[in-house]
């Protein structure tokens, strides 16, 4: 009897059949799609075959748009159009005829004339019917976005509902045609209860129908009620702005002539049903407090709470009528003010009654330091994922001091699920006090992502008799020879440092932890003592020395251990490779232009780095970061 030919194993992804490898690549979305390019070239060369592409329209004139649609049908001629994923629309249409005289004789803004006439002339099926057409050669549009004036098309509408049923539109510029929300054009219904539309936005830009406005935010707010397959509502303003899964930031600074407008009875359309429906509440004004807060909405179902330069103590008085027990996020900004200094009191509290949080993010503004990891050790610890404690000062970052870190230390067990932290540590010239913060964050075993300002103000140890004289460029007379040393040593970061520090945390992950992928190492000082160095060699040598730095391993298996290194923006956030590269520039012309250290200047240096002369006559060829202890 013949034996059956034994079976292929497929023990890696360059070993499946291509074909196969092409159908998992359709169904990854962007990022997945861009690990899945990592892992190969091979498999680089199918994910970029089956990367998903997005067609940008800038609409001016009919016949400009005419113009921009016979380009992409050559282009999509030539390459695969299935591979069109979404389409976006933006920018205003130019008016007719009809529609500039009309503004001419009435003297309408451009904002006005699409509040009284959100469907005129060019709004015609001939001037869209090019667009309307390519649309319907796109056999895989899933999202269309459109951002422009006027109102979304009917054409556009009708062609969605007739050949991508399933496609996603978001709408971001939403003016109603009529003043009275009861009266609706039958396309703005028809619009409105549409199962396509996943995402509405109404904005105001210095208009000055305010009765207009305020119906249109009362409608457009009330829709979670009418269409549930919205899953995003903004109303906003120049001046701030709402978003969420439904959210809410009402518009009530343009509007003067509302008088009842606090109350919200002219709107019938907004009710607590409106309430339940908001997953996500941004306030950031005192008006905002005034405007939600004496109606005592209950949010039942609010996930996520963002609250900046937000008088606390108002919160607190009404939060109690609330329904927080769904809240899972929660960004807070605490502005320092003289009349309430008790905010960081009511914030201890409200962190005391909220139920435990996936991610806290806390900005303070005040020159002491509160004691709030208590009330997140206690109450927060067992589901927090992303933690970011950061006390800003002006446009500056200003570390807290060691004390919350010693409690992170004597607690680490506590942050099981952290897998996101940004804190700032205070650095002690690599010593094993400082090394031994490093050793201890990597004992969060879910810990990936790691941003650290780095505290590089002096210890404030015993000072000889050259450490202890002031240092004459300042004028506040408490700082002295031996402080400037110790801050410029304790800023220094060079690359060599940064590296040790990530295998220092590394290092201190166990067996069955996650490994660190990122870290973000940023050293700061200036505002933290109150003193500004303008004026003093000391901003040129810190400006150099003190390099922003990120470390992050390798994706590619094959590149696990390999760490790549790159100089960052000062602040960190998202990457900003051009202000990066400005910023970079302006420091080398600087220093190019003046090289040249000050003879007190050129003293302290000496003092941090000993005959640095024997190693280069530039002094910025000469510096380097202290080593970091070894942990035994």
């Amino acid at each position: 009897m013949a034996q059956a030919a034994p079976s292929r194993k497929f023990t890696t992804l360059e070993s499946l059949p291509e074909h196969l490898l092409r159908e998992i690549c359709l169904y990854l979305d962007s990022p997945n799609l861009t690990n899945f390019s990592l892992v190969s070239k091979f498999c680089k060369g199918i994910s970029t075959s089956c990367r998903k592409w997005e067609i940008r329209f800038q609409v001016s004139t009919p016949a400009k748009l005419k113009q921009d649609v016979e380009f992409w049908m050559s282009r999509l001629n030539v390459f695969n159009r299935a591979r069109v994923t979404k389409v976006a629309i933006e920018g205003q249409m130019e008016l007719s005829e009809a529609a500039r005289d009309r503004r001419v004789r009435h003297g309408y803004s451009i904002e006005e004339e699409m509040l009284l006439f959100p469907f005129p002339e060019h709004a015609e099926f001939d001037a869209w019917a090019p667009l309307s057409n390519f649309l319907s050669e796109l056999p895989s549009l899933a999202k269309l976005l459109y951002e422009c004036y006027p109102q979304f098309p009917r054409p556009l509408f009708l062609s969605l509902q007739k050949h991508h049923p399933n496609c996603q539109l978001s709408v971001l510029r939403f003016y109603l045609a009529n003043s009275d929300p009861r009266i609706l054009h039958p396309y703005e219904d028809e619009l409105l209860t549409s199962p396509q539309l996943c995402r509405i936005e109404t904005r105001w830009e210095g208009c000055e129908h305010d009765l207009r406005a305020a119906c249109t935010a009362g409608v457009v707010l009330s829709l979670p009620r009418l269409n549930k397959h919205l899953r995003q509502v903004i109303a906003s303003s120049q001046t701030w702005i709402g978003c969420g899964n439904c959210s809410w930031s009402p518009y009530r600074r343009k509007l003067p002539t509302i008088p009842s407008w606090g109350s919200l009875d002219s709107i019938s359309a907004i009710s607590q049903s409106t309430y339940d429906s908001i997953s996500c509440l941004r306030l950031s004004s005192e008006i905002d407090c005034q405007f939600l807060l004496p109606k005592g909405a209950v949010f039942r179902k609010l996930k996520k709470l963002v609250m900046t330069e937000f008088p606390l103590w108002q919160l607190c008085q009404h939060e109690a009528s609330w329904n927080l027990d769904m809240l899972e996020k929660l960004t807070v900004s605490i502005c320092h003010n003289s009349d309430v200094p008790q905010d960081v009191g009511y914030f201890n509290a409200l962190l005391r009654r909220l139920p435990p949080l996936l991610e806290l993010d806390i900005k303070i503004s005040l020159t002491t330091e509160p004691n709030i990891f208590n009330a997140i050790l206690a109450h927060h610890h067992s589901k927090l994922a992303g933690l970011s404690v950061i006390q800003t000062a002006g446009l500056r970052i200003s570390p807290l001091v060691a004390t919350d870190i010693v409690q992170l230390t004597r607690q680490q067990s506590c942050f099981g699920q952290l897998a996101d932290l940004r804190i700032a540590i205070p650095r002690s010239r690599g010593d094993r006090n400082e090394a031994l913060i490093y050793h201890t964050l990597g004992g969060l075993p879910k810990l990936q992502t790691l941003q650290l300002f780095l505290d590089a103000s002096p210890t404030g140890s015993s000072l000889d008799e050259w450490e202890s004289r002031k240092f004459a460029a300042t004028s506040d007379g408490w700082l002295r020879n031996g402080h400037v040393r110790d801050v410029l040593i304790n800023m220094a970061l060079d690359e060599t440092l940064a590296r040790s520090i990530f295998h220092t945390i590394a290092s201190a992950k166990g067996s069955s932890s996650l490994p660190l992928e990122r870290l973000r190492l940023h050293p700061l000082w200036a505002a933290r003592n109150g003193f500004y160095h303008w004026r003093t060699n000391l901003c040129k040598v810190t400006g150099y020395v003190a390099q922003p730095w990120e470390v992050e391993r390798g994706e590619r298996d094959d590149q696990r251990e390999i760490l790549f290194v790159r100089r960052i923006y000062a602040f960190g956030g998202e990457d900003h490779e051009a202000f990066l590269k400005s910023y970079l520039n302006y420091w080398e012309k600087q220093q190019q232009e003046n090289t040249s250290l000050s003879a007190r200047m050129e003293e302290i240096f000496s003092r941090a780095w000993p005959n640095w002369q024997q190693k280069s006559d530039d002094w910025r060829k000469a510096w380097h970061s202290y080593p970091l202890a070894t942990i035994a």
